[in-house]
């Protein structure tokens, strides 16, 4: 309890003051780097210290025990079944996520949730994604999209995906993904440090990695807890938390559309998007003709 209560802490205090200090992943600064150096490394160390003292300093003897289960309900009284901070616990564990921002889904929630996403035959062919990228607090760092060929070869999926954000600056990622079984994946990138395992039920997908993230010209080590979910009309949301140390920097949301997959286009099963372009172009020709 005293190491967690302390990184909790360390997190709620230090990202609030590397920011005050000038910290700023869009624009970074000899200053802004030195400020978030000297924080993490030193603020989780003098809160461990402070925990552990505080506990080495109250040995909870028998004596001691029977002392606080009978205090006054001001000063915190627990009865003896231990019943009072059964009824505190989850409003201690609520302050607790918010701290750190942790919160737990479990894949098994969306077994019986439809539309099923099968994620080799939604990414066969041609898609596309608008995203934007949030900090912890809320603000908004960046816009872009995403142009990304699938190609599907029974066993391997390769997604090619342009990147092209709102100031200008172009990417790109080639993910490399095999299908384990029904509803296991592994994928691999050149910026996915080791290998990516995803798994999937019903209409979700859980991705976790950690990742090479660029940031300018500099590059910072995160974990990826990415979540996609398949909506009606083929839309897919794309859920992600970026975490560091264990700490939420932020989190991106994506958008996918597909053009026309491999799927559509063998069964003539078209998205709404293309089906009014088709629609469009069908006049077009009536007209010329």
């Amino acid at each position: 309890m005293a190491t967690k209560s302390a990184q909790a802490l360390s997190g709620r205090v230090g990202l609030p003051l590397v920011t005050f200090l000038g910290f700023d992943p869009g624009e970074l600064t000899d200053a802004g780097q030195t400020a978030l150096t000297v924080i993490y490394a030193g603020l989780p160390i003098v809160f461990n210290l402070i925990a552990i003292a505080l506990v080495r300093n109250f040995a909870l003897t028998e004596r001691r025990l029977a002392k606080i289960q009978t205090w006054p309900t001001g000063r915190c009284r627990f009865s003896g079944n231990g019943e009072g901070l059964m009824k505190k616990a989850p409003r201690v564990l609520s302050n607790f996520c918010v701290l750190t921002g942790f919160g737990v889904m479990d894949i098994k929630e969306f077994k019986n949730t439809t539309p099923c996403l099968v994620l080799e035959e939604y990414f066969a062919g041609e898609t596309q994604a608008w995203g934007i990228f949030e900090d912890r607090f809320g603000k908004l760092r960046r816009q872009f999209t995403v142009d990304i060929n699938g190609k599907w070869n029974g066993r391997i999926l390769v997604l090619d995906e342009r990147f092209v954000y709102r100031d200008g600056e172009k990417d790109r990622r080639v993910w490399t993904i095999e299908k384990i079984d029904k509803n296991h994946y592994q994928g691999r990138a050149d910026d996915v440090i080791g290998v990516a395992t995803g798994d999937a039920k019903g209409n979700a997908l859980n991705w976790r990695y950690d990742m090479d993230l660029k940031v300018r010209d500099l590059k910072f080590r995160v974990h990826f807890d990415d979540w996609m979910f398949l909506q009606a009309d083929n839309v897919l949301v794309n859920r992600a938390r970026v975490t560091k140390w264990g700490i939420e920097l932020g989190q991106v949301t994506l958008f996918f559309q597909q053009t026309c997959g491999a799927t559509c286009k063998l069964t003539k099963t078209y998205p709404p998007k293309f089906n009014a372009m088709r629609r469009v172009d069908e006049r077009l020709t009536e007209t010329n003709q």
